[in-house]
Order: C-alpha cells, then structure tokens, then sequence
C-alpha cells in the first residue's frame, strides 16, 4: 500500500514523523548550542591562562628595566654623584640585569658641568665586555629625543614607543633590533621649586621576546600579537607589519568599526574579547585580549571558530546520521501499524465516494469489529438511510419553496407597480424619488400627483410589517389616500382614509403617511401627518425639520382627528420626505444614521437637482449601512423654481 496525497494515512503518519523528527532538531540545536557555549568557555579559560601566563612573563621581563633605574633616579635625586661613581652605577645596573642592553644617565645642559652642554654617560654591552659611550653632540642632540623629553616635561617615568635602533648607540652598528627605552626623571631644587635635573635610562632588546610572542600557536592556525600604548604591531606573525601597521590602519583597510573599537579599548589597558575575521587567514576567531601592565602595552590572541568547534561539529553530524537512522525505522513502523488500519476505511471510502454521487443504495462493506471503525461503519449505515429520507423530504420541500419564491416575486412587481411609472413635470418644481425595500415585497410608498394644472399632490407612507401582507395593505392604502386626496385638503384626506381602514381591520395593520400639496405659482405648501416622520426643509445651507403635527398612526383609531398646517417654499428651497428607513440605517456596529447626520446631508447638497440629490443620498445610505437594509427606505424629494417669468 503506498502513500496517496491526501490520504488518511499520510495524515496519521506525516505528523508523528514530523513532531519526532522537530524533537530530534530541536535536541540536535539543543545540544549543539550548550557544547558551543561549553566550549567557548573553554577557549575563554585557556585564551585567559594564555593570555595571563605571557603577560606576566612579559612583566617579570621589563620589571628589572622599570627597577633598576627608578633606583638610581632616587639616589640622584639626594645629590650629584661623582663621574666614577656614575658609570660604576650603570655598570652595575647593564651587568646585574641580562635583559637590559644598555644604561645612561642624561643631565639637563649644564646640570652636571657648568656650561656643558651635553652629560650623558652612557654603560652598553660589547663583544668584550661593557663599554662606556658618551652620548650628546650639536648632530645628535639627545635633549631633542622622546626618551629624553617626555619624561622632563611629564615629571613621570616613561616607556618610548618601540623603535629600530644599534644596540650601544655607536658601541656596535652591525645590526639594528626592535628595542624599547625606558626612562625615569630625578629632580633638584631650582628657583622655581623641584625641577627636573635630567633622566635615567635603561634599554632593552625586545626582539627576542617579539619573536616569541609571534611563535605562539593557538589551535592549529591560530596566532598572538602584541601592540605598544599607541596600536603598533610589536610582535605579529606577519613581518611586514611590525613597526609598520597599527590595529587602526587594518581596521580602516578591512573596514571594522568593532576592531577599531577593540583597539581603543586595548590602547586605554582593558582586556575583553570580540568576534572577528582574522586578517592572517580570513578564518572567523575569538580575539582575546589583556594589558601588560609593566609597559602599557596589550596582548592578544586569535582562536580560529573552525577549528575549537571541530570535535563538536563532527559530534554533531554522528548524532544527525543516528537521528534520520532512527526516523527512517519509525516511518517504517508508521506504515505497517497505519496499513493495517487503513484497509476497511478504504473500502468505507469508496463506498462513500458513490453515495456522494447520489448512489444511495450503495452496498456498504460489512465490518464486524468493535472499534471506532467498526462505530464508524454502524454511524455512516445509519447516514446512508437518513440520507435517502433527507433527500426525498428536500426535494419536496424545494418544490414549495420555489413556488412560494415565484409568489414574491409576483407580489413585488405588483408592489412597484402601484407606484408612479413616471413623476409629474413642471417648470415651477422638479420631483424625484426612490424606494429600497428590505425584503422582497415591503410596505413602504410613495405617490406624486397634479391635483389640477397649479396643485402638486405628494405622498408618502409606510406600512406596518413586512412581505406580502404589508404590500397588500399597502395597495389598499395607497388607492384610498389618492382618491381622499382628490375631494379633500390634506387633513381632512387623512380622517376619511383613517376611518375607511379601521373598517373591518382585524389583523390590527396600521400606515403612518404624510401628505403635502404645493400651490407651483405661490410656492405654499399644505401638509398633514398620520404618525410620520416629519420632512427636512432645505432653505440655501440651512437645512431643518418641520414641526411634528399631533395626530395617531391610520388605520387603528377610528373618528380620528388630524390636524394640518402650512410652510412656504422660496425658489431654489427644497422638500425632503422620506420614511424611517433612512434615518434608522445603521452601519455594521449598530449605530443609527440618525436625523442630524441626515441635515449634516441636506446642507452640503443644497444646490443638487432633485435627481441628484435621491440619488446621492441612497448611495450614501448604501454605504453607511455597507449594503444591509433592515427596514424599508423611501425617498421624495421636491425643489421648487417657482413660476417662470413670461
């Protein structure tokens, strides 16, 4: 049995081989992150350790360099030693410290002899011994030297920069090392207090310890460098860069601002770690660094990703290779339990497959067992009978209700055909209207007449309920309010419609109206009300509703009185009536379009033909209630031009 898109059986298997093939992920990525952590904090232990054991190494290094003469600068500072006594002092310092290369002492011009310019005697190491050397001429000024400036304008001990220099100054010019000169201020008493008198120096051949610290190995491509107080590269595996490049420079080439800031933050004696790509082999490392507190400088080193992540990452890809192992066996155990489980349900499938396709009396296949197919089987039998039953109840059911559908729509074009086809025409007015029922047949009207060659006869009305009963009453309604409105003035139309309704109205249905008649050449208006809304009279921008007359609903209270009243139109003045419908359309939240909202309307259009107006409007209204209408809404809208001048 194969798998079919689709199928309940992929259904049954693709989860449980996906929530354990995620759990297999999620414990891969699980494990994965805490052995990377683990071994990061390895790497930071031994980067640490590293990092420690050559700095200190590096300190022990250039302490006797910091010692030694900040001992002889404080037996200076007491007097002025006698030359012998000078030079046996920086014999002393060269012979006891083996790191140290070279010593001198350097006066201020005429510190130590009275108009001597220079006084500097200078303790080296030479092939046969130690060698004293006299530093000082106009060519080589050492006043002018960092090692010697610095130091008299600070009052502090100094390390210079590293430079290039022959070892003795002059002693020996054979060869030229990386060297670094360390010097301390003494003092005397002047006129203007305690003055710098001149500095002692030690110097120190730092190639040897520059090599070293470029030898280390990290890993297998790993590497250590060293920087001075401003970036230079002391000690780099790269040659070409010592003495030539800072950590700024690379940065700025490789375009790093995380490097330039690590920089800034080794130069000012922090130690901390970033992730980089090392510019010695493009590999993705942890650069670990710390101070050398002796000198000011910083050490660093680089543990390429790749290669501390090896064992994990071949960890990683066993525990995959047992992970889809163990997914492969349960996908095949997957199968066989849903093969087993899925033979009935097939059969039971295709049965359905025909009963879907109106074979009812499909033969079902028969399965005996208790379980939730065997449930399964008994519920879709019991199905397939009340499907017939259904069926055949459906099709009779349908047949009426097309009838009754075809009755509506019967009644509804009876309905719109007792409204006027087409409104008067006249010079002195122009009339439109419109009507939206909320259900297929509704009990709104509205009718618009001449009475005679100057009088203009409006109606509006709306019928209790719905449906067919409502246009039925409706009808009658409509006929007896023409008729009335034909012999009598508006209010007294309304009591003879009144009580002819009443008559024998036992269903209890009732119409509220409003009927207005225009004289077109004076521009007056006679209206009386059943219970209707009261019109908007819209005078230039200023829009409002006429007072509501007294007067009940028709067609409930026989003998009724209606009172009637007058309004006169301007030309250009427009009458807008309309039923409950448009003002209690309510959008999607409930809220109601309401009578201000409707004179908010009547203002801005103002100056829109009758037509326009009706029409924009119940487009308006469409809008407003996003095209769901829960009562009838009818519209009659009069402007009025007056009579034209011959």
């Amino acid at each position: 049995m194969m798998f079919k898109i689709n199928s309940l059986a992929l259904k049954l298997a693709l989860p449980v081989v996906l929530v354990c093939g995620g759990v297999f992920a999620l414990a891969i990525g699980r494990y994965h992150d805490v052995a990377s952590r683990l071994l990061q904090r390895n790497v930071e232990v031994q980067a640490q350790q590293l990092l420690g054991q050559n700095s200190a190494e590096l300190d022990s290094f250039f302490m006797p360099a910091k010692t030694a003469p900040q001992e002889l600068a404080r037996m200076l500072d007491h007097g002025r030693m006698d030359k012998d006594d000078l030079i046996s002092a920086l014999k002393g310092i060269v012979a006891s410290n083996p790191d140290i290369f070279g010593a001198a002492v350097a006066y201020e011009p005429g510190g130590y002899v009275s108009g001597q310019r220079f006084f500097c005697p200078y303790v080296c190491r030479a092939k046969t011994g130690l060698k004293v050397v006299w530093l000082g001429s106009d060519e080589r000024d050492y006043n002018l030297s960092d090692w010697y400036q610095i130091p008299r304008e600070t009052g502090q001990p100094q390390w210079s920069e590293p430079y290039y220099g022959s070892p003795g100054e002059g002693a020996d010019q054979s060869s030229r090392v990386m060297m670094v000169t360390y010097s301390a201020p003494f003092f005397r008493s002047g006129p203007k207090g305690r003055e710098v008198a001149g500095v002692v120096t030690a110097d120190v051949d730092i190639d040897a310890i520059a090599k070293k610290i470029s030898a280390i190995k990290v890993l297998q491509s790993g590497y250590a460098f060293l920087l001075s107080r401003d970036g230079t590269y002391i000690a780099h595996p790269q040659r070409d860069r010592l003495m030539n490049e800072t950590i700024f420079s690379i940065a700025e080439q490789s375009g790093s601002d995380a490097l330039r800031e690590a920089g800034r933050a080794m130069i000012s004696g922090r130690s901390g770690s970033m992730r980089r790509e090392s510019t010695l082999n493009g590999k993705m490392s942890l650069m670990y660094y710390t101070p050398v507190k002796t000198t000011g400088w910083s050490l660093a080193v680089m543990f390429p990703e790749d290669e501390y992540l090896a064992d994990i990452n071949h960890l990683n890809k066993l525990v995959l290779v047992l992970c889809l192992a163990g997914l492969l066996v349960l996908i095949g155990s997957v199968w066989m339990i849903t093969r087993s489980m899925m033979m009935p349900l097939s059969a039971m499938s295709a049965a359905a497959e025909h009963i879907s396709k109106g074979w009812l009396n499909e033969q079902l296949p028969e399965i005996k067992t208790s379980d939730e197919v065997g449930k399964l089987y008994s519920a879709f039998a019991h199905m397939q009978a009340s499907l017939r039953d259904y069926i055949a109840r459906l099709t009779s059911e349908t047949a009426a209700r097309q009838k009754m559908e075809s009755e509506l729509a019967i009644a509804r074009e009876i309905q719109f055909n007792f409204l006027p086809k087409r409104l008067p025409v006249n010079p002195a007015f122009e009339a439109a209207a419109a009507l939206e029922p909320a259900k297929e047949v509704g009990g709104d009207f509205y009718d618009c007449f001449m009475l005679d060659a100057n009088r203009l006869c409006m109606v509006i009305g709306d019928v209790s309920g719905k449906g067919v009963p409502a246009a039925l009453f409706m009808g009658m309604a409509k006929a007896l309010i023409k008729n009335a409105a034909l012999r009598d003035a508006p209010g007294a139309a309304l009591a003879r419609v009144n009580d002819q309704l009443c008559d024998g109205n036992d269903s209890g249905m009732f119409v509220t109206v409003f009927i207005a008649v225009l004289d077109t050449a004076t521009g007056e208006v006679t209206y009386a009300s059943a219970g209707h809304n009261p019109p908007a009279v819209i005078r230039g921008t200023l829009a409002e509703s006429l007072k509501k007359l007294p007067g009940p609903v028709a067609g409930i209270m026989p003998n009724a009185v209606f009172s009637q009243a007058k309004l006169v139109l301007s030309p250009g003045d427009m009458l807008v009536i309309y039923t409950d419908g448009v003002t209690e359309s309510s959008d999607p939240s409930g809220k109601l379009y309401s009578e201000e909202r409707l004179l908010e309307f009547c203002a801005l259009r103002y100056a829109a033909t009758a037509g326009d107006f009706v029409r924009a409007l119940m487009r308006e209204l469409d809008e407003y209630s996003r095209g769901i209408r829960s009562d009838d809404t009818t519209l009659l809208v009069l402007r009025y031009n007056g009579i034209p001048k011959s």
